[in-house]
């Protein structure tokens, strides 16, 4: 992709005219190099999960925990398993695993990384959470 000499947009270089303003492209689109309009990808952090094991809370302290209404807490209480609440960094994981222990939930943290890094998502979380209850 290149941008129009005219508006600056991004168009394509197979075409003869800029497809907002009209201007001819000709050479002087061409010209323009597409690599270094593109930024390089930002490094990725590293992400803590807070989850929830919805089979072990009432939904009287789920409901201002996840911030739903007390018909919604039923559901998810019924529904059971795993919870994801947040992906965050660690001291925001630590933070609001903090708050939700405050409000009477027991949030159990786990690696993002290494739950992207299993095929089966469900046997890992469940590890954790029993490695949690002992």
């Amino acid at each position: 992709m290149a941008n129009c000499p005219a508006c600056g947009r991004a168009v394509a270089l197979s075409r003869a005219h800029c497809l907002y303003c009209g201007a001819p492209l000709g050479s002087a689109a061409a010209a323009q190099p597409a690599a270094a309009a593109e930024p390089a990808a930002p490094e990725p952090r590293a992400r803590v999960l807070v989850l929830l094991d919805l089979s072990r809370s009432e939904p009287l302290t789920l409901a201002p925990a996840l911030a739903v209404s007390r018909y919604d807490a039923g559901l998810l209480a019924r529904r059971g398993g795993i919870h994801l609440v947040r992906a965050a960094t660690a001291a925001e994981a630590e933070a609001e695993a903090e708050r939700l222990r405050s409000l009477g939930t027991q949030p159990v943290l786990g690696s993002a990384q290494a739950e992207r890094a299993r095929v089966d998502v469900a046997a890992p979380v469940c590890a954790i959470v029993a490695a949690q209850r002992k």
